[in-house]
């Protein structure tokens, strides 16, 4: 079993450091909707290829 994780950020200029943050510590981007006006998220896969996304929360 694998536990799914999503991390919520303030804003869209906060969703856009953390997912450069993530890539460059070694994270692959798995999917782009960070211009979903709706709701801004990106998944993204650790190193391993666990799931894990990052989304705003305004």
């Amino acid at each position: 079993m694998q536990l799914h994780l999503d991390f919520s950020v303030g804003g869209r200029a906060e969703l856009e450091r953390h997912k450069d943050r993530a890539v460059s510590l070694g994270a692959a981007v798995l999917l782009d909707r960070s211009h979903d006006q709706d709701e801004a998220l990106y998944v993204l896969a650790d190193p391993a290829g666990h799931p894990f996304c990052l989304l705003t929360t305004a």
